[in-house]
């Protein structure tokens, strides 16, 4: 088994410390040191808008400083998982008001972002295509909607238009629709649906379709886990959840993997580029190591991986 030592932990600290954005290292502080989620909510609070919606590149890939559902749905699942139900009310219920409005009725969807998002550089495949009305990862479904369904669904007090229950059945249907798994970002949107269902059988619908999508995605290779595919614990974020098919002997190498990156760089790269906006992507790359890194701590420090 492969751990941090202390000494390790300190040097990947001052890593990430040095390389992250303020919100990165705000939610490190918060989950390694100290409770902070007033430093949380400052720091998510330069990328909401006055609409409630988020924007401006917190998610790096795309630089789009207007409200769109992916960049919104990202900061709730920061509001959810790291600052309290109280403390977080009056961004979540600003952010609830955008994803109301923001909602296609006719599709019963969000889509990622609008068109403006070409006049902002972005990596290519957040293009957005005028012939098709939406970028290539709208051609999934759930991504983002299965997630904003989630969040949603964890709060609906705060709902006054959208029929949330409906709308979390017509997510499980759309999984169970499919026979064929292409989209790895579209399961691990329906990760954070499952987390957040109350009624077992909706639940134990969506694991069986996790399930099924982790056989038929996850490269078992750790000799091309350096390219982007799709990983074990990209689909397992936190010890406690169900391992969704995956083997313990599987999530074990991949631990091993993140702790061996972390004592040899101190920091996790990208494994992708963007080949074009050539000096906004080194920015992008390196908020990204920020990101990259605090999830491989995380991922060690639940799985009892940190020594101390």
């Amino acid at each position: 088994m492969n751990t941090l030592s202390r000494t390790e932990f300190d040097r990947v600290r001052e890593e990430l410390l040095g390389r992250a954005r303020g919100l990165e290292k705000e939610l490190f502080i918060h989950c390694f040191e100290k409770q902070n989620e007033q430093g949380i909510l400052t720091e998510l609070k330069k990328f909401q808008n006055e609409d409630g919606g988020f924007g401006h590149g917190l998610e790096s890939d795309f630089r789009l400083p207007l409200s769109n559902p992916m960049h919104t749905s990202i900061a709730l699942r920061i509001l959810s998982e790291q600052v309290s139900d109280e403390a977080a009310e009056k961004m979540t219920r600003k952010a609830f008001a955008y994803l109301e409005n923001a909602f296609d009725e006719g599709k019963q969807r969000w889509f990622t972002v609008s068109r403006e998002v070409n006049d902002y550089p972005h990596a290519p495949w957040w293009n957005f295509d005028e012939e098709k009305g939406m970028t290539v990862i709208d051609q999934s479904w759930g991504n983002p909607s299965a997630e904003i369904i989630a969040y949603l669904l964890e709060k609906k007090g705060y709902l006054k238009k959208i029929d949330i229950e409906e709308l979390n059945e017509l997510a499980i249907e759309q999984l169970e629709s499919r026979e064929v798994f292409k989209a790895e970002h579209e399961i691990y949107c329906y990760v954070e649906l499952f987390k957040r269902q109350t009624v077992p059988e909706k639940a134990k619908r969506i694991e069986k379709k996790i399930i099924q999508a982790c056989d038929a995605l996850i490269c078992e290779d750790v000799t091309q886990w350096n390219a982007y595919v799709p990983r074990p614990l990209d689909f397992i974020t936190d010890a406690k959840l169900p391992h969704f098919g995956i083997s313990e002997d599987l999530i074990e190498i991949h631990l091993d993997y993140y702790a061996e990156i972390l004592k040899r760089d101190h920091f996790i790269d990208t494994n992708w580029q963007w080949g074009v906006y050539s000096d906004t992507w080194e920015l992008a790359k390196k908020e990204w190591q920020g990101v990259l890194t605090l999830k491989g701590l995380r991922l060690l420090k639940s799985f009892g991986r940190i020594e101390g």
